[in-house]
């Protein structure tokens, strides 16, 4: 009895956020582990997986009292951690199965009879539409951070639920890309009909973005538009003056996620239908870990 007290002691000093990031660390390294022979440099993974943890584990010892800065950094740091959880799915995902594309080009050719991601720039090669396409794709990074940003300046107890419900979400979608891969048009299409031609700033902000952390990973379903989904969602509940940019912004957006040929129209589908589910799961589970480190 005196074992568990202690135990819940020690887990009374984490967050949710903490708890979660942990888990799905401990999960992936273990399948990691699991295609030992499958993949190359796998204990450098690991080894960054131990160093994660620890960091996580030694976090209530550091004192962010003082720093607003620092409360911040403390709560969301999972955010930092996205991109390379992000980049390792390309890593991870043909442990258990190839790449998917042609499946899912199949139902797409179904439930459309052409190639929408092939079809939109050709059609609508404007200049300026092109970059707005590019411009709603790009915006989605600061959608994350600003409303992160302004919670943890209105409300710190929404700002760690958000942060919470975000983060866990990527660790669902990412966990989908592990097991299920597809690259997407950009990687399936050979040139030229992978390519759109070039804009403005935003474009190129976009193919900076891919040249430093895109794989041939992540398509299907498409966090990009599920992730927006929950970002509308959490801006509607708790921060109304942010709700009608991120809405604009969102529809944008998933128009964009096609037409840069990031995705497939399947993917995007796929992803507006998932996000109310795997926000759920997610909101659920901050409950759960909430409970358990308040007990």
């Amino acid at each position: 009895m005196q074992i568990i007290t202690k135990g819940m002691n020690r887990l009374q000093r984490y967050t949710p956020i903490d708890l979660i990031t942990l888990v799905y660390v401990t999960i992936t390294g273990i399948y990691i582990l699991a295609g030992h022979g499958s993949l190359n440099n796998e204990w450098i993974h690991i080894a960054i997986r131990i160093g994660i943890a620890g960091a996580i584990i030694a976090l209530p010892k550091i004192d962010v009292k003082g720093s607003s800065i620092l409360q911040y950094l403390r709560a969301a740091y999972p955010l930092a951690l996205l991109g390379f959880f992000y980049s390792e799915t390309d890593y991870l995902n043909n442990i258990l199965l190839p790449n998917q594309d042609a499946l899912v080009e199949t139902w797409e050719l179904w439930m459309w009879g052409y190639h929408p991601s092939l079809e939109f720039s050709k059609n609508i090669s404007s200049y300026w539409f092109n970059e707005l396409m590019n411009f709603g794709y790009f915006s989605y990074y600061l959608l994350v951070f600003t409303l992160s940003v302004w919670l943890f300046i209105k409300n710190r107890e929404r700002f760690a639920q958000s942060v919470f419900i975000v983060a866990c979400s990527f660790y669902i979608f990412y966990t989908i890309f592990i097991l299920f891969p597809v690259a997407g048009p950009q990687f399936y299409f050979a040139q030229p009909l992978n390519q759109i031609p070039d804009a403005g700033i935003f474009r190129w902000l976009v193919k900076l973005a891919a040249a430093i952390g895109e794989g041939e990973t992540a398509a299907f379903p498409s966090s990009h538009v599920g992730i927006t989904v929950m970002l509308v969602f959490i801006a509607y509940r708790w921060a109304k003056p942010l709700f009608i940019y991120f809405l604009l912004i969102g529809i944008i957006l998933c128009f964009s996620t096609v037409y840069i040929k990031a995705h497939y129209a399947v993917d995007i589908i796929a992803g507006l239908l998932l996000a109310p589910i795997i926000y759920f799961l997610s909101a659920k589970a901050y409950s759960l870990l909430n409970k358990l480190t308040n007990s």
